[in-house]
């Protein structure tokens, strides 16, 4: 239960972090109010040399593709639920927009309805993160990884070419949130966290050690989720990128002896990761 000062009631928490609460905000929030705790917890120092790495790409279809370098499968983390939290919103608020103005000039404005549709799938998208970056470092404090890369680049949202349709989901998707997520779960672990630049990682082929510039790039990204080899050996285009992501920062450590991108383990939800 939490107790705010000047109030006689008590608040019903359902679940309270380790560690000694620090600060209690009330925010508004889309028509409500929102009470953030924020607790403070001991970090643990990454004291190890990064030897045992893993690497993130993350996307729309794939929200988090994660290639390692100790031999275990790779790991495609669906965007699906994500992405279908985004869609629904789109919809809805598409459907309200056309009510609210056809055979009007009246501009759309705010209502009770479209703040509790961003609230709900806010709160939706949050929880959805929060799963998916806990199911994350869990697997990696069970496979003792000491360091983890993450791709991500300025203004990636304003250069996205996905086509229009995943343009707009990719766009509505707060990967920098994700990011804070793993961030701060990693420190807690003492899991050293680094985020690097992805160009060319999409394009250059892993297991080729294809350089990351324009030039003498050896494989071809076919569709959406398939990468071609040289050879014509097919890879998952997202756990490629993943896989140079990790090369890029640690080119010694992500050797291609190391990193199984042909056997994959597929979570659709977190939950049943």
């Amino acid at each position: 239960m939490l107790k705010l000062p000047h109030v006689k009631e008590r608040i019903p928490c359902r679940r309270m972090e380790e560690g000694r609460l620090k600060e209690a905000k009330i925010v508004p929030y889309h028509d409500v109010f929102l009470i953030m705790l924020t607790y403070e917890t001991k970090s643990v120092k990454a004291c190890r040399q990064p030897k045992q790495v893993a690497s993130i790409d993350l996307g729309v279809n794939n929200l988090a593709a994660i290639a390692n370098n100790i031999g275990k499968r790779s790991l495609l983390f669906s965007g699906r639920v994500l992405k279908s939290i985004k869609e629904e919103e789109s919809r809805t608020l598409s459907r309200l927009a056309s009510r609210q103005t056809i055979g009007t000039e009246i501009k759309l404005k705010s209502s009770k309805r479209a703040k509790a549709i961003y609230r709900k799938n806010g709160l939706r998208t949050t929880d959805f993160l929060h799963k998916t970056a806990n199911a994350i470092i869990q697997w990696y404090v069970e496979n003792d990884i000491d360091t983890l890369v993450v791709g991500c680049n300025k203004e990636w949202k304003q250069n996205a070419e996905l086509g229009s349709k995943n343009n707009r989901i990719f766009c509505r998707i707060p990967f920098y949130a994700l990011r804070q997520k793993l961030k701060y779960r990693c420190e807690r672990e003492g899991i050293r966290y680094i985020e690097t630049e992805e160009a060319y990682t999409s394009k250059a082929s892993f297991y080729d050690e294809d350089g990351f510039h324009a030039d003498g790039l050896s494989g071809t990204r076919t569709t959406r989720g398939n990468y071609r080899r040289a050879n014509g050996e097919i890879l998952n285009a997202d756990l490629n990128a993943a896989a140079n992501i990790g090369r890029k920062v640690f080119p010694e450590l992500f050797k291609t002896d190391k990193v199984d991108l042909r056997h994959i383990k597929r979570i659709v939800h977190p939950e049943l990761a």
